[in-house]
């Protein structure tokens, strides 16, 4: 059997499962994620996109396009505490269920996980400092704004 015969039947098993379970699955994106798995290489397990100032592990890169990334990079600005150099440092990130549209056809939300590092003398002074970026985030959030 040729690897191409031997793909094939791996998504038609993956079909036959999924439509078993009640599960939709898009023919080619499955075919598209077999094939990038199958060319993977093992070494380096972090993969960065310079360009897009997205990285992450290789496998868990595989489920986004640009065009997801594009859409969660847009929600995360409504959601994100904004960089004060030197004082406020801060890191977002997809959590958990945001890979959850490759698996639901109506998927509810996505989570983000977002570190924020206060450099402060005191934690006075550190409460202080967040209490006003998330003022500052709140009156600088879009109102009424949607994306679809």
């Amino acid at each position: 059997m040729s690897e191409e015969q031997d793909r094939s039947a791996e998504i038609a098993r993956i079909c036959e499962s999924a439509q078993r379970l009640g599960i939709e699955v898009d023919e080619a994106d499955a075919l598209q994620w077999l094939t990038a798995m199958a060319t993977w290489q093992a070494g380096g397990d972090l993969t960065v996109d310079t360009r897009t100032g997205v990285f992450g592990h290789k496998v868990v890169m595989l489920d986004f396009s640009d065009q997801d990334l594009a859409r969660f990079r847009e929600m995360g600005r409504l959601v994100e505490f904004q960089d004060q150099p030197g004082v406020v440092e801060t890191a977002l990130a997809l959590s958990g269920s945001a890979a959850q549209s490759k698996i639901q056809s109506y998927p509810g939300d996505c989570d983000y996980f977002e570190r924020i590092n206060i450099k402060a003398p005191t934690r006075d002074e550190a409460c202080r400092i967040l209490a006003g970026s998330y003022a500052t985030r709140r009156s600088a959030r879009p109102r009424g704004r949607h994306i679809s």
